[in-house]
């Protein structure tokens, strides 16, 4: 009478068991034996980026290091404390939005400054909502946050002195 009972349960808690698998992702499905084809980008940066940065890296000199693309998520963690589920929320947020360029000091590669290049993208709903996520996000820390609307070209002279502003006016905020 026992054995019966016993075998019951064991088919019940293997069918749990495959049911939330499968929900996870852990159980092989049919999409391994398909093909996914990639190719490379002809740039990491578009061409608007691309100018920018020639003029950024121009204008930085020795003491700062450019990065492009820079996930939040590289420059921010979620602080500690609350349930985890919050802190997976905290870090969701972060993950996959990034900074066009991030300015590291030379020396010990610590952010001191990002730059965000807005062009009419920076227009739709969507996006004015990340932007001011990050404008939030950036206020709060002791990274500064520099928009720089796109254009043509950059006078090298014009972007030191916004980026040296920026830098200088995070250093006379105390840190939150």
């Amino acid at each position: 009478m026992l054995l019966p009972i016993i075998i019951g349960l064991v088919v019940v808690a293997l069918a749990v068991f495959a049911f939330l698998a499968k929900r996870r992702g852990m159980q092989p499905d049919d999409t391994t034996d398909k093909t996914f084809s990639y190719t490379t980008n002809d740039s990491l940066l578009t061409p608007a980026e691309r100018s920018f940065y020639g003029t950024l890296r121009a204008c930085t000199g020795d003491q700062l290091t450019v990065f492009v693309k820079v996930r939040l998520a590289d420059i921010f963690r979620p602080t500690k404390g609350g349930s985890s589920g919050e802190w997976r929320s905290a870090q969701n947020k972060i993950d996959r939005k990034h900074v066009d360029f991030l300015l590291c000091r030379a020396d010990n590669l610590a952010p001191v400054a990002a730059i965000e290049l807005d062009d009419s993208s920076h227009n739709r709903p969507e996006s004015q909502k990340n932007d001011l996520f990050k404008d939030d996000l950036f206020a709060a820390s002791s990274v500064a946050l520099l928009r720089v609307t796109t254009k043509q070209s950059y006078n090298p002279n014009e972007v030191a002195a916004a980026v040296n502003e920026a830098i200088a006016s995070k250093k006379a905020t105390p840190r939150s």
